[in-house]
């Protein structure tokens, strides 16, 4: 097991905080790419239809329809990268 470098790791948080945060005319396509980029994932070997169904369901439409209409853009183009069921 590899040991951890306390002092690097309080530097690279100390700088996270410092990171310039997203304008807020670039937000809505971060947005979209976080959830391209995206996973859907279930690995519970005792899931049920409903759970299975409800993942598919949220991977069809991973934003709510008032976001999807305030962004002025087409709900059928958002999907996640991928969804996988154990």
């Amino acid at each position: 097991v590899r040991s951890v470098n306390r002092s690097a790791l309080e530097r690279r948080v100390a700088t996270l905080t410092k990171r310039r945060s997203i304008k807020a005319d670039n937000q809505a396509a971060w947005l979209l790419r976080a959830i391209a980029c995206m996973d859907l994932t279930t690995l519970n070997s005792n899931d049920t239809d409903e759970r299975v169904r409800r993942l598919c369901a949220k991977a069809i439409n991973p934003l709510r329809r008032d976001i999807v209409e305030g962004l002025g853009i087409s709900g059928e183009t958002i999907r996640p990268a991928a969804v996988c069921v154990y």
